[in-house]
Formats: structure tokens, C-alpha cells, sequence
């Protein structure tokens, strides 16, 4: 399981478009916090957190043949994903000590789930998010076969992966005015979720030897 945090330019982007408290330097402590390096604690990265995170313990020839070709075509390599320059990097791994996957939602939940100020709800489907003034005020959800609507003191954050957010956005009214309508969704605010949307390649190296069928 790859651990990474997302790049830093991106939180910076949303800090300038308006999300006070969501720049890199805002969060970073938080990640930190999450955070259990076994390299031990520095600028980007802390222990002692739920997450443990480490190195891949094993290393590959066509992984190290493709870092050396990055590097002579003048990419920068780091140790770290989630530091200050993003070009080539090595890949950080996140496992618990005794290899098992981890699940992070449960690692991340538990000591916290007797607070006073943290309800959790399992089985419940957000179904939209609640406008008004064209500002997110509450979420709409479904549970036991009822709607139930909650209105948010301070801010909702909207965290349902990267299908399920422009998803749960457009059943909401917020998106591409002519797909919304389409759809028989009434057009709260005419916005491309993708318009912003950076991509991602990701390379993938098999190889196999007598000690291992692939990697």
C-alpha cells in the first residue's frame, strides 16, 4: 500500500482560491501528526502517530534502472513523497509492523470515537450537499431507509474519493450546467468539477527471476 499525502502545490492552490486554513504549511502538522516514519522525525514527517510508514523493504533492479534514467534526464531524486520539491521520488510504502494491510480508518477512529464532539454513523449514503447562498451549509444522507439532514456549524468537508466527490457535487446542483440539466438536476452553481484536474501516470515495472515471479 502506497502511502502519499497529494502535493503540496495542490493545497497551496486551494489556499489561494479561497480555503483559509487548507495551504500545505496549514496541514502539514496534521500529516505529521497521522504519522509514524521509521526513518525517524524531520521537516515533512513525524512518529508516534497511528500511520506507520516506511520504505519499501524490497528493492527492485527495473525500479532502480528507471530512478537512473529519471536522473539523466535531469529529474531530482528525494527519499520523501511529501517534500519540498516534487520531480522523481521513491515510493513510500505504508504498512503496520507486523505486515498486516492496515486499515487506516479504524487506526485513525478509535482512540477518538469516545469524544464528546465526534458522532460516527456506518450504513448512511450522502445523497447531496445542502446550498444556501451558493455556500455549503449541511449534507443530505440516508440511513435505515430515512432521509435525515444536518446543518454544519463552521464547515463541511467533502471527502468521498475521486469518484464519489464530483459524484455527490453534481447530485448536488454544482457542476457543468448543460450535464446537470440533462440529468433533471436543478443548476445551483455552473461549475466544471474536471476543470482543474491534474493527471497522474503511473508506470508500472514486472520483471521475472528465479527468486520471485514478479514485482
Amino acid at each position: 500500500m502506497v502511502y502519499i499525502r497529494g502535493q503540496r502545490q495542490d493545497y497551496d492552490d486551494w489556499r489561494e482560491l479561497g480555503n483559509e486554513g487548507w495551504g500545505y504549511r496549514d496541514v502539514l502538522p496534521y500529516f505529521k501528526k497521522a504519522e509514524n516514519q521509521h526513518r525517524g522525525a524531520d521537516e515533512f514527517h513525524g512518529i508516534g502517530g497511528p500511520i506507520d510508514v516506511h520504505d519499501q523493504f524490497e528493492r527492485n533492479e527495473l525500479c532502480d534502472a528507471f530512478f537512473a534514467a529519471a536522473r539523466e534526464v535531469g529529474f531530482r531524486l528525494t527519499k520523501t513523497l511529501m517534500g519540498a520539491i516534487v520531480k522523481a521520488r521513491l515510493i513510500t510504502s505504508s504498512l503496520p509492523t507486523d505486515g498486516a494491510v492496515p486499515v487506516l480508518r479504524l487506526d485513525t477512529f478509535r482512540p477518538a470515537r469516545r469524544r464528546v464532539n465526534l458522532t460516527i454513523l456506518v450504513n448512511a449514503q450522502a445523497t447531496r450537499l445542502l446550498l444556501q447562498d451558493r455556500q455549503v451549509v449541511g449534507v443530505e444522507f440516508i440511513k435505515d431507509g430515512q432521509r435525515f439532514r444536518v446543518n454544519a456549524r463552521r464547515e463541511v468537508i467533502l471527502s468521498a474519493g475521486a469518484f464519489n466527490s464530483p459524484h455527490l457535487l453534481q447530485l448536488s446542483g454544482i457542476g457543468p450546467a448543460e450535464r446537470l440539466r440533462a440529468s433533471g438536476i436543478s443548476v445551483l452553481h455552473d461549475l466544471s468539477v474536471w476543470a482543474k484536474a491534474s493527471k497522474t501516470i503511473l508506470c508500472q515495472l514486472s520483471s521475472t527471476n528465479a527468486r520471485s515471479r514478479s514485482h
